[in-house]
């Protein structure tokens, strides 16, 4: 699909134009307020969901990870059924599995010209 979308390089003034206009970058053909309306109805949705996971594990206690690490988590690994320690599935299934889709979400910003750097993604170390 070659030239589909145009390509700019990421600045300041733009990546502020996006934010403030809701815009995703240019498609042609494409209206920039529909545009617009789509992603604020896609972040509308976001935060909804945000909010709902936040209120969910605030709702867990100290006392509900008592001995988490050697309970019994079953998960679904594509068509199987997948049965490991609590220690083992967060080593080995859980945090693979967030480092993955942080990265990628990481990289879709960074393709839509958002500038972010090393420092956004490591945090305050």
């Amino acid at each position: 699909m070659a030239g589909r979308y145009t390509r700019r390089a990421p600045t300041a003034t733009r990546t502020r134009a996006l934010a403030e206009s809701g815009s995703q970058g240019a498609v042609v053909g494409d209206s920039s307020s529909r545009s617009a309306a789509a992603f604020a109805r896609r972040a509308a949705a976001s935060a909804r969901r945000i909010a709902a996971a936040r209120a969910y594990l605030a709702s867990f206690q100290p006392d509900d990870f008592v001995l988490a690490a050697d309970r019994a988590i079953t998960f679904k690994a594509g068509p199987s059924d997948m049965i490991l320690p609590g220690a083992e599935f967060l080593s080995f299934y859980a945090l693979p599995q967030f480092y993955f889709h942080l990265t990628t979400a990481y990289d879709i910003l960074r393709m839509q010209g958002v500038e972010l750097g090393k420092r956004d993604y490591m945090g305050a170390v």
